[in-house]
């Protein structure tokens, strides 16, 4: 589905210091959850995600392979803003250099964030840090409001064709 943007909210809650979480299927209907540690969005054409997961957390996808539905929350860790962007998850590759560079900002922003929120030892933090990741594109068709609230699961407007 074309014309999907990332305005408003959705780009604040991606701007910020945010948490990633992702869920695919496999292909036997078996639901997966994992933290993703980074994510790019793709400047070309409809919206596509870059999405930096953990190479050894299991994933339901060998490299090459594409996989089904997936939905990526994102959670603005000061204000619990949440964005939920849903759609088919593309071939899984190694992580390149600028995914690993990728990996290290983010690190850097959600550690901070977890360190001001709750007081944490960052050298705690930095030990959940995989030794490596693989990459997974997304194509988005879909974009939510997850926020906690009443106004939880609505569709965000505008973002739709």
């Amino acid at each position: 589905m074309a014309g999907i943007a990332i305005e408003g909210e959705a780009a604040e809650v991606l701007a910020g210091r945010y948490g990633l979480v992702a869920g695919f299927v496999d292909g036997e209907g078996v639901p997966y959850a994992t933290r993703a540690f980074g994510l790019t969005v793709l400047e070309d054409g409809p919206l596509r995600l870059r999405l930096v997961l953990p190479l050894d957390d299991g994933l339901p996808l060998e490299a090459g392979e594409a996989g089904g539905p997936v939905a990526v929350t994102a959670t603005d860790l000061l204000t619990l803003r949440s964005v939920q962007l849903k759609g088919q998850a593309g071939p899984v590759e190694p992580a390149t250099a600028d995914d690993r560079a990728v990996v290290a900002r983010f690190c850097d922003s959600f550690f901070s964030a977890l360190v001001e929120i709750d007081g944490f030892d960052r050298r705690l933090l930095e030990r959940v840090v995989p030794t490596d990741f693989l990459v997974c594109t997304i194509a988005v068709n879909e974009l939510y409001d997850q926020t906690p609230g009443p106004g939880a699961g609505a569709a965000i407007h505008g973002a739709a064709p």
